[in-house]
């Protein structure tokens, strides 16, 4: 099968916003064929539609094949902005993982799903922040990962945390530096640094899910994202933040 191509479309912010109609296409991790399964479309089904309210859209219609869904959705007033209710849907999976272990009696992997839900919020802000330096917004592309057991949500997790410690960071960083943008090489270093502490997080979770811990609070820095359980030193080993403004998730 041939590799899918990504494009890479930019709009100008004001097409993002307001009443207008938008045409959305959510494309699943890797391509694989979620759509193919009922139990897992009808949980990807009902992710616009929960935050459709509070983000200011009407969803109209949609249509969910093997590989990628498609949205009509309108916004509902002059502040609709699609890329906060794009941003809203996609923090659902890491959520919804959380979710799942707390049902499996997995209360630590339910920590460390929250901790790490948090920590990519804060790098999808920093990104954005340096995107809108170069007048430009975020694009609207979501891919959906659906919630399985426990100990196949984690080795999800750990596929995605790699891929990005040892590809797709490594790569942005490599651009940038080419481009000599010093914005955009801080935000990557953040992002890789962080993704590099959650592949072992989730890695060591996998491996003592049995154990079954409790409740674990991690300590998130929201200056970088970077995670853990403790500070060995009082400020963030990443960017140097102090320990009195990170955030605590458990």
């Amino acid at each position: 099968m041939a590799e899918f191509e990504r494009k890479n479309i930019r709009l100008a912010a004001e097409n993002y916003r307001g009443r207008q109609l938008y045409f959305v296409t959510l494309c699943f991790h890797n391509r694989r064929r979620f759509g193919t399964n009922p139990h897992i479309a009808r949980w990807i089904i009902k992710q616009p539609r929960k935050h459709a309210a509070t983000c200011e859209f009407f969803v109209h219609a949609y249509c969910v094949m093997p590989d990628h869904m498609h949205v009509l959705a309108a916004g509902s007033s002059d502040t609709s902005n699609l890329v906060k209710f794009i941003e809203a849907f996609k923090q659902e999976t890491a959520v919804e993982f959380a979710r799942k272990a707390d049902a499996e009696g997995y209360a630590g992997a339910a920590s460390l799903f929250r901790a790490a839900a948090r920590a990519e919020k804060i790098h999808a802000d920093n990104h954005a922040a340096v995107l809108r330096k170069l007048n430009a917004e975020p694009q609207a592309r979501i891919e959906a990962s659906p919630v399985r057991s426990t100990s196949e949500n984690l080795m999800a997790a750990i596929e995605g945390e790699t891929y990005e410690r040892d590809i797709m960071y490594p790569e942005f960083l490599k651009i940038a530096q080419q481009e000599k943008n010093a914005g955009a090489i801080r935000t990557f270093q953040f992002a890789l640094e962080a993704e590099t502490e959650h592949a072992r997080l989730f890695e060591e979770a996998l491996a003592s899910l049995e154990m079954r811990r409790p409740r674990t609070t991690y300590l998130v820095c929201a200056v970088c994202g970077f995670t853990g359980e403790k500070l060995e030193g009082a400020r963030c080993p990443v960017c140097n933040n102090p320990k009195e403004r990170f955030e605590s998730v458990s």
